[in-house]
């Protein structure tokens, strides 16, 4: 049992066969395959060859853009690349996200510490409250996976952070 699949593959005789040409020519035992087998090899075959079209393809992409990047952008990924490019482009954006993430983040923050100072707080509540109050503090998570936890408790946190500034203009 330790051999596996390799070995059954390896001893399969209706494995096609690769010309030099890259053709797939049909073994003997090729014909024993069932209409649906064939289908399927075919489809296996398909989705092989598209695959590594797109592979090269990418790869093209990453050549051309790598000619296209500035010389601090060499060596990282086109992904990297791509959203260094797209922040330098527009960095008052990027810092006006920022700052609106660290507002709703303290808004979060605040409202959790609130809950802990409430008496009728049970001790499952206070227990996860620590938890994800340690969570939103941490710098090791990112920024999106705090911007999830806020969602997963809070709800739609923004809309109660409008409702919460509305209250406070109404009272002034």
């Amino acid at each position: 049992t330790g051999l596996g699949k390799d070995w059954n593959t390896m001893n399969r005789k209706d494995i096609a066969v690769q010309d030099e040409n890259g053709e797939v020519k049909e073994d003997e035992q090729d014909s024993k395959l069932t209409p649906a087998q064939r289908r399927n090899q075919k489809k296996k075959q398909k989705k092989k060859s598209a695959k590594k079209a797109a592979a090269e393809k990418d790869e093209q992409k990453v050549n051309s853009s790598s000619a296209d990047q500035s010389p601090d952008m060499i060596g990282q990924s086109s992904a990297q690349a791509h959203s260094q490019q797209k922040t330098s482009e527009d960095p008052s954006t990027q810092e006006d996200a920022v700052a609106a993430f660290q507002r709703e983040l303290g808004w979060c923050i605040q409202q959790l510490e609130l809950g802990l100072k409430r008496k009728d707080a049970t001790a499952d509540q206070v227990a996860e409250a620590f938890s994800v109050l340690k969570k939103l503090r941490s710098e090791k998570l990112t920024m999106p996976a705090k911007r999830h936890l806020m969602h997963v408790v809070f709800g739609d946190y923004r809309k109660h952070i409008q409702k919460d500034n509305a209250g406070l203009l109404a009272k002034q």
